[in-house]
């Protein structure tokens, strides 16, 4: 899975089994705007989830922090938030799937910014 950053555009997740074949969902209103800036995999209690983050928004669009349980069938709203007021960042990295995602959330009008580690408890 990907995402796409058409600047502006309509944007998309795009899944390929073999590099060659691609298929493509469109991002819906008011995030299809909405550049997917980075995906990370999670490992939970349920299986593996895919995290997605849209981070731009203007006027009439909003961003997203999402996942998906069923390996990009269908997506999941955690939060949306405008980027005029926070700033969200997927910062969890690894070269195998993790049981924690980490994510960082920063509060422009108050300028601060907080990390929360996501786990299945």
């Amino acid at each position: 899975f990907f995402g796409t950053d058409y600047q502006g555009g309509t944007n998309f997740i795009v899944e390929s089994t073999d590099g060659k074949k691609f298929t493509r969902k469109i991002v819906p209103d008011p995030y299809r705007r909405s550049p997917i800036d980075n995906m990370v995999l999670r490992k939970s209690r349920r299986g593996n989830e895919i995290w997605a983050n849209l981070p731009f928004s203007t006027p009439n669009t909003k961003c997203l922090l999402m996942y998906s349980a069923d390996n990009g069938k269908s997506w999941n709203k955690a939060f949306e938030y405008n980027r005029s007021t926070h700033t969200v960042w997927l910062v969890s990295s690894s070269n195998e799937i993790e049981g924690a995602l980490y994510f960082s959330v920063a509060d422009s009008k108050n300028n601060t910014r907080v990390v929360y580690k996501l786990v299945d408890c």
